[in-house]
């Protein structure tokens, strides 16, 4: 499901399962970079300005489809965040393979909104891409 989570500077994009499972954050899971601003920020976070995120228009992102697939990106992204603490062979696995199961895309879209120093609302639209099935 699609959602927006509310923050006290804008909103945080996700796609989250329903009902809630282990693993939230089907997009979040394969954003990137792994740290700063990604396309899943429509706040004022990282000294963009309400004005720059309106202007922005357009965020892709790509998301997983499953639960296996969110713990195992999960674990890819937490071994390439803070490597120091697996092998190296870990570290290749994760490097080879981060991103690798995220088949599912959306685009969301602007259409409408209203901007002072805080974003005060949005009209939007999303498209979601769901891979074919074989």
């Amino acid at each position: 499901m699609f959602v927006l989570h509310p923050q006290d500077n804008g909103w945080k994009i996700d796609v989250d399962a329903s009902p809630r499972t282990k693993c939230e954050g089907y997009a979040s899971v394969v954003a990137i970079p792994l740290r700063g601003r990604t396309a899943l920020d429509l706040n004022t976070d990282y000294g963009i300005s309400s004005r720059q995120v309106a202007a922005q228009g357009s965020f892709e992102f790509p998301f997983v489809l499953n639960e296996a697939d969110c713990v195992r990106e999960n674990e890819w992204g937490t071994r390439l965040r803070w490597p120091y603490t697996y092998s190296e062979k870990e570290q290749q696995e994760a490097r080879d393979n981060f991103g690798s199961t995220a088949s599912g895309r959306a685009v969301f879209t602007i259409r409408e909104s209203r901007v002072n120093d805080t974003i005060e609302w949005v009209k939007f639209e999303v498209t979601i891409t769901l891979p074919k099935k074989p």
